[in-house]
């Protein structure tokens, strides 16, 4: 009797036990976030990878920052919910952005992991007579005129994509053709931004996979910016040609064309850049503030302004007058959107370094913590002043250490990318100085780490990738001045030596 007592007691308290075990198990797994979730923080930072690794990049502050986590809150929501959602982005930018290396492998990395939310905005470059992006030419028959956003004074009005083609041949056409497997098969929502009237010509579209031509009519009646065309299935050639219909019709204006997926998630990430393009460029856009609350971004980047002072003086109160007007103009047509602020990397003109850049970076940040927007700063991220030579030494950038090679372009988006992963993060951790910001110390290398000065005399230490030509132009000396005092019978010089300046 005794023993069945103990042997009921064990079972009862081994049963009480095993309900302990089984209740915390499932309370670990309510909590425990899978290892794959886009809210778990372990996953996000396994995600920050870099293929390449340069010593002159600030690896360590390559962040977004904010002094409000209210700046970037919608952004990282919007971000993980691409399986439910669309979540549009809308870059701005100049020449680093028409050719769309840079932004097209943001745009890939993004849709790999979330999503083909559609290929974005495309433009008619050649008629424009510029160049088209990195996934698709363009061509033209017949007269076109038209307008740039880099003109003081453009013919026609232009919208999100900062250019207008126009013409009044009936026999003109324009032309796309992407590269092949470049264009997802759920791509066949096309939207031609064009102005509606009823002396506009209509359009005809030749497919490729098409026998007969789409005929448009090009003067709906309703209040969209656009005509939509429903494709049956996706083409890597699209060909619009003028189709004069009536005797009154006696023009076509066309703004650009969105390419977007038929379902209603992922990520749409559009880039739009002119060459030459600044800040009082998006303000000679009238069409601008229309298209762009049609459009209703999630998050606009705005990522160009060297361009305003590339040429001339750095007019900081200007620039910061066109920044601040480009900000208030998309708070007052979009709903709470994510603006991100970036700047230039370190630049030269004529082989001389715009010491500018330095002031454009502080400018900025200061006008995006005023303006509570998110803030990128690309200029220390990517190594500071005088980093554009080792850029071009390592083949990131070209000759003109203004715009970089394919490599370097791509190593600006992982970058940007990375960023994002970083940043993200941060917010999941909540690790954030100063209560609901995330500030980061500055890392700003400057030429006077490698310059030592001995009484009168300055001494400047090489560095890797520089020349004798380089440095005499930075000191405002000749090569024949730093090799007269060094004694050296030639111009080549290797990194670590201590060259006497004056």
């Amino acid at each position: 009797m005794i023993i069945l007592k103990m042997f009921f007691a064990v079972i009862r308290k081994n049963v009480f036990s095993f309900l302990l075990f089984f209740i915390s198990a499932i309370a670990l797994s309510q909590n425990k976030l899978p290892p794959d979730s886009l809210k778990n923080p372990d996953f996000i930072r396994k995600l920050v990878v870099y293929r390449n690794s340069y010593s002159f990049i600030n690896y360590n502050i390559n962040y977004f920052e904010w002094n409000d986590s209210l700046a970037i809150k919608s952004f990282f929501e919007k971000l993980i919910q691409t399986d439910k959602r669309k979540l549009k982005v809308l870059h701005i930018g100049d020449s680093h952005v028409q050719a769309d290396l840079y932004t097209g492998y943001v745009r890939n990395r993004l849709q790999e992991k979330f999503g083909k939310g559609g290929r974005g905005f495309v433009f008619p470059y050649a008629a424009a007579k510029t160049h088209s992006a990195y996934d698709y030419f363009t061509s033209c028959k017949g007269k076109w005129e038209f307008s740039k956003n880099n003109s003081p004074k453009p013919n026609f009005d232009m919208g999100i994509c900062g250019a207008t083609i126009h013409t009044d041949d009936s026999s003109a056409s324009f032309k796309f053709t992407f590269r092949r497997d470049e264009l997802d098969s759920s791509f066949k929502i096309i939207k031609i931004y064009l102005k509606k009237s009823e002396q506009s010509f209509n359009l005809k579209l030749k497919a490729c996979n098409s026998e007969l031509p789409i005929e448009i009519n090009c003067n709906e009646k309703n209040d969209l910016p656009y005509i939509l065309i429903l494709l049956d299935k996706i083409s890597d050639t699209l060909e619009f040609k003028i189709n004069k219909t009536d005797t009154s019709q006696s023009f076509f204006e066309c703004y650009g064309m969105l390419m977007e997926s038929t379902h209603e998630n992922g990520v749409l990430y559009c880039s739009v850049g002119i060459n030459g393009a600044g800040y009082a460029s998006i303000l000679r856009e009238k069409l601008f503030p229309s298209q762009l609350q049609e459009f209703n971004p999630d998050v606009v980047i705005i990522d160009l302004g060297a361009n305003d002072f590339y040429r001339g003086a750095f007019n900081k109160d200007l620039m910061g007058r066109n920044l601040s007007s480009v900000i208030d103009t998309i708070r007052k047509y979009l709903h709470e959107p994510v603006i991100i602020i970036s700047n230039s990397q370190d630049i030269y003109r004529r082989r001389l370094n715009i010491a500018a850049c330095k002031d454009f970076s502080e400018l900025t940040r200061n006008t995006a913590m005023q303006k509570k927007c998110v803030f990128y700063d690309y200029y220390y991220i990517s190594g500071g002043r005088y980093s554009m030579r080792k850029w071009y030494s390592n083949k990131l950038a070209k000759k003109d250490k203004i715009h970089l090679t394919t490599q370097g372009y791509c190593t600006k988006g992982e970058l940007f990318v990375n960023a994002i992963w970083n940043s993200y993060y941060f917010y999941l951790t909540k690790k954030r100085i100063q209560n609901d910001s995330l500030i980061i110390q500055q890392i700003k290398p400057e030429p006077e780490k490698n310059t030592k000065i001995s009484g009168k005399q300055i001494k400047h230490v090489v560095k890797q990738g520089e020349t004798l030509s380089e440095i005499a132009l930075e000191y405002h000396v000749t090569v024949g001045q730093i090799m007269k005092l060094n004694n050296l019978k030639s111009d080549k010089i290797k990194p670590k030596m201590v060259l006497i300046i004056k």
